[in-house]
């Protein structure tokens, strides 16, 4: 007998849906203005959308200022943080732009956590005639990402790097790792005239005996008297012609104090003005400064007093960009001050100058006054994020 059986089936149906439920919306949620000095007015109200902040301010006389504070909501359900904070402003000197709060690696947690950024508005107080331009426009770009527990590192630079920036190339002078978010640098080259504007006080061999040898007056190039940019004495230690002055200067010394300087009154007004206080970061008091002699052992200088009043670099170590690799008396200023003078320095022969880099490396003192003057090379902390 045959028994046959029928085959069964069954056939199943899985049906499945998937949806994200998180949002990404980090907003602008308020502006509002305080701290108001002087005259300083609004001259629309402040106003906001989800991504912009806008605010027009009037001013009547240096010295005004005005501050904003500008919120930022998390109303998403991801953690944020701050990646990085841009600022670009115009280059009227006069009226400059400071922000504070909110920095890069800051938290926003979800489900409306807020930060604040500060912007302080300021007419320069030091400004003493009415500026070609009364405008200065900002953008502050804030950039944010989701937190997954880690900043993003910045860029890692090492010595002797080159950056540009601000129209001219920077080296590189301490390494800097990718938690840091600054690099200090050295321009390559010393200010030109143009750059150092009313400080600068141009001549030629022509015009002037700068540097005399058996074939007269040989030296060519821009130099910087010390009637325009002084840093080896003040105003009443010397003259313009050789440094000295003919009447007794028993109370001239200690007079070569950098913080007292034209210098520092040119580099950390005038010419940082130039380069946007928003691009540097003070680190140790300066933003902006001259290299100083610690600095350039590290760069390959020899630290050992010779006994002659002369520090010399080791050229087998110390790259060509620190001391400019000078090579005679008719090519263009090369040398430059430092931040160290010499009665900083135990036994020093002269205790009234500053302390120069020579073109053919040699750290001395007794070039300021030979060649009566000397070149202004900024040192700068400039911000990563500053650089494009």
């Amino acid at each position: 007998m045959a028994i046959g059986y029928a085959l069964l089936a069954q056939e199943l149906t899985i049906n499945g849906s998937a949806s994200i439920d998180s949002t990404w919306k980090v907003e602008i949620t308020n502006i509002e203005s305080k701290d108001v000095v002087g005259d300083a007015v609004n001259k629309v109200d402040p106003s906001y959308t989800a991504t912009t902040a806008n605010f027009s301010v009037g001013f009547t006389q240096p010295g005004d200022s005005i501050t904003y504070d500008i919120t930022v909501t998390n109303k998403g359900t991801l953690d944020a943080v701050v990646e990085s904070i841009n600022v670009v402003k115009g280059d009227n000197q006069a009226i400059t732009y400071t922000t504070s709060g909110l920095k890069r690696g800051d938290k926003l947690a979800k489900n409306n956590g807020t930060n604040t950024l500060t912007v302080k508005v300021d007419y320069d107080s030091n400004v003493t005639s009415q500026p070609a331009s009364t405008t200065n426009d900002i953008t502050v770009t804030i950039n944010y990402q989701q937190d997954l527990g880690q900043v993003p590192a910045y860029e890692a630079y090492s010595v002797g790097d080159t950056i540009e920036f601000a129209g001219s190339n920077w080296k590189v002078i301490k390494n800097s790792n990718g938690n840091e978010d600054y690099v200090t640098l050295m321009k390559e080259t010393v200010l030109t005239g143009n750059e150092l504007e009313e400080y600068a006080y141009t001549f030629t061999c022509g015009s002037y005996q700068v540097y005399n040898n058996s074939n007269g007056c040989t030296y060519i190039g821009e130099v910087i008297a010390l009637n325009k940019m002084d840093y080896t004495w003040t105003e009443t230690c010397h003259n313009a012609n050789h440094g000295y002055t003919s009447e007794d200067k028993s109370d001239c010394s200690n007079t070569n104090d950098y913080n007292s300087s034209k210098i520092k009154t040119f580099l950390e007004q005038n010419y940082m003005f130039k380069l946007g206080t928003n691009n540097l970061k003070e680190v140790n008091g300066y933003k902006i400064r001259l290299i100083t002699l610690d600095e350039l052992f590290e760069l390959g200088y020899n630290n050992e007093f010779n006994g002659t009043n002369v520090y010399g670099c080791d050229k087998s170590i110390t790259p060509s960009w620190v001391y400019q690799n000078y090579q005679g008396n008719d090519t263009e200023l090369a040398g430059y001050w430092t931040m160290t003078s010499a009665n900083d320095i135990a036994n020093w022969y002269q205790q009234d100058h500053v302390l120069y880099v020579g073109g053919q490396g040699i750290v001395d003192d007794y070039h300021v006054f030979r060649i009566n003057g000397g070149g202004v090379r900024p040192v700068i902390n400039l911000l990563k994020t500053s650089i494009e």
